[in-house]
């Protein structure tokens, strides 16, 4: 195999099959690497190269360590790794004795001999939803390289869609995987609350972190998730056969406004085609996602987390944040006790509501986001960042206030010529079921190749 494996699914099979190596997709991943794109804070391909052979003399050996085994993956620079410094996008590199060491799902990459590319950029303290960093630049977003990728995991997804990973580990507090992959045209997910660890990755928020994944479909992140749920790699949960009497629900409302040109109508064209298709549309009121955008709006609940985080635990850390990231810190120590309390209070109660209001539907689902990619350049000005930025999250935020599980999937083009993404939504501990629908509705709307075509030859913005 000499050209780029199109998908992570696709080299598995190639590697379970012999007719490609480890090595080969380690050159291809290193080939495909762009700097000008800037997806990485730490890119090692020597170390790229070293654990591809170590996978290659394993399976020569007979032995077999799971699906990851010999595929390039890129871990956000919010994931302790033994042999890399964690930054987590600030300007100096955490304290070792923590954070380079392998946490829970880093060690299930190592176990499976993974080739791990490097750490990918990150807004600081993923405390963003836009993909900007005054530190370690913006990483660029393909489809045009003077507009942001998403955040905050922009690395991540920046490193996937140019092809020097095949599956890259992000995290999600209010977006922060479906964003990025929304805003580059591929698919992502986040886990469910609580449903796999957070130890070893920087923290934002004790309530609202989740690990999650980004890759080129749905297939591959059914095959990811397989790979990393549970104590042993498992098979991928299969696609449901057709999307026959599926009942997916379109809040109407709110997620809906202030939407860029062009984003709307690629959501519509594609639920259209899920309808024709077989799927059930229930467009109804959804007063707890309303509630929902309400609590990520009026209370910041990552903030005092992550103040805590830099004020006792990194010392001479607030000194050297992002400014744009320091107000809204400062803010955040503004709010009293009973109203960040109330406000937690709030989540576990709309998110016991909406468990039940949705008893009916197999996915609830949104545009994923409203915005189109903007201008890095833009971004610079603080009324427009927080505007963009706070828009961005919106509609993503509603899964994190609603302790649900998410996916993203490339939905069409705006206005612009950028990726929109169709986001669906299921209740924590139903991730498996939610990626067979995923995979079903990718089965009708085409993957990202099919839908969206390749991105535009590079616009230099830089």
């Amino acid at each position: 195999m000499t050209d780029p494996a199109p998908d992570l699914a696709t080299a598995v099979d190639a590697l379970a099959r012999r007719r490609t190596t480890a090595a080969d997709l380690a050159a291809q991943a290193i080939a495909a690497h762009d700097p000008e794109l800037n997806a990485y804070a730490a890119w090692t391909p020597e170390a790229t190269r070293s654990q591809a052979a170590a996978a290659d003399a394993a399976r020569a050996a007979g032995v077999d360590t799971g699906p990851l085994m010999g595929v390039p993956v890129s871990l956000k620079d919010i994931y302790a790794a033994a042999g890399w410094p964690t930054h987590a996008g600030s300007p100096k590199a955490l304290p070792a004795a923590r954070w380079e060491r392998d946490g829970p799902l880093v060690a299930k990459l190592r176990r499976q001999l993974a080739a791990i590319t490097g750490k990918t950029n990150t807004v600081e303290f993923a405390f963003s939803g836009l993909g900007t960093n005054p530190h370690w630049g913006a990483p660029r977003n393909p489809w045009d390289r003077s507009r942001v990728a998403g955040g905050s995991s922009s690395g991540a997804a920046v490193s996937v869609r140019e092809g020097s990973a095949l599956l890259a580990l992000g995290t999600d507090t209010a977006g922060s995987i479906r964003v990025p992959a929304a805003m580059t045209g591929l698919a992502g997910l986040k886990l469910g609350a609580g449903r796999w660890p957070t130890e070893g990755i920087v923290p934002l928020s004790h309530l609202l972190d989740t690990p999650g994944l980004i890759a080129r479909t749905a297939r591959d992140l059914a095959l990811g998730y397989g790979a990393l749920d549970g104590d042993a790699p498992t098979a991928a949960p299969a696609a449901l056969p057709d999307l026959t009497g599926v009942r997916l629900c379109v809040p109407t409302g709110v997620v809906w406004d202030d939407a860029s040109p062009g984003v709307t109508e690629a959501v519509e064209r594609a639920l259209s085609a899920l309808e024709a298709a077989g799927a059930r549309l229930l467009r109804r009121d959804v007063p707890e996602v309303e509630a929902a955008i309400e609590v990520f709006r009026t209370t910041n609940l990552a903030g005092p987390d992550l103040y805590r985080l830099l004020a006792t635990e990194l010392d001479g850390w607030l000194d050297t944040v992002d400014p744009s990231i320091r107000q809204r810190l400062d803010k955040a120590t503004e709010v009293p006790a009973w109203q960040w309390l109330a406000a937690r209070a709030r989540v576990a109660e709309v998110s016991r509501d909406a468990a039940q209001r949705l008893r009916d539907c197999d996915a609830l689902v949104t545009p994923t986001v409203a915005l189109s990619p903007p201008e890095v350049e833009a971004m610079q000005a603080p009324d427009r960042f927080a505007a963009a930025n706070g828009l961005a999250l919106r509609n993503t935020a509603v899964a994190n206030y609603l302790t649900m599980a998410g996916v993203t999937l490339p939905a069409g083009l705006d206005a612009a010529g950028l990726p929109v993404g169709l986001q669906l939504l299921g209740q924590p501990g139903t991730e498996a079921r939610l990626l067979a629908l995923a995979q079903a509705v990718e089965r009708v709307l085409g993957t990202a190749d099919d839908r969206l075509g390749a991105p535009p030859a590079p616009t230099r913005g830089r």
